[in-house]
């Protein structure tokens, strides 16, 4: 019987420390994926809040459509330019990190964190999409006066939008300042 057992105690043994190898590797390099994900939605998020450009263009075509509607009501001629700017954004990252998995392993605060500023990008999407289909399919026959007034109001919700997405994702940047998945935005290798 000893002999069994002194035969059989080094294999199991072993085995079981091939298996508790084994998971600690599976646990690193799904951890090493996780970071991975995090560092990838941390530059989405941080690219939110540099979108100046598209911001400023559209902010200025505001101001012109505002100043040509108000010549507009006055009898005098207006000019309306009905170009806007759609800024490059992107929610790759989150939602790869939804279809595979990982973000349920990111913890209920900060999983919870990065919806509210992907909530922010959504709604910011859906209103840019409305517009732009708005813009393809309007009648012709509108007047420039009501297209003005139309896409005025519009860019004012983009705008409102745009500004709720950035505010959101600089809450989420200074929130989560110290975390290693933020501290590789400054440090890119």
């Amino acid at each position: 019987m000893k002999k069994i057992i002194a035969t059989f105690l080094p294999i199991v043994f072993a085995v079981l420390l091939a298996l508790a190898l084994e998971a600690l590797y599976a646990n690193r390099i799904r951890q090493s994926e996780i970071e991975v994900a995090l560092a990838d939605i941390g530059l989405d998020i941080y690219s939110y809040t540099q979108q100046y450009e598209a911001f400023d263009f559209n902010q200025s075509q505001l101001d012109s459509l505002i100043v040509n509607i108000e010549r507009y009501r006055q009898g005098n001629s207006a000019n309306f330019s009905f170009g806007y700017a759609r800024p490059e954004l992107s929610s790759l990252a989150w939602e790869m990190s939804k279809s595979t998995g990982l973000a349920s392993d990111f913890g209920n605060e900060l999983y919870t964190d990065i919806a509210r500023v992907y909530v922010e990008y959504d709604r910011l999407i859906g209103l840019w999409d409305f517009t732009y289909d708005f813009m393809l399919s309007y009648d012709p026959s509108m007047p420039s006066y009501d297209l003005a007034q139309h896409k005025t109001r519009q860019l004012r919700r983009i705008q409102a939008r745009h500004a709720e997405l950035a505010e959101k994702s600089t809450e989420f940047l200074n929130k989560y300042n110290s975390s290693s998945f933020i501290k590789a935005l400054a440090s890119p290798e």
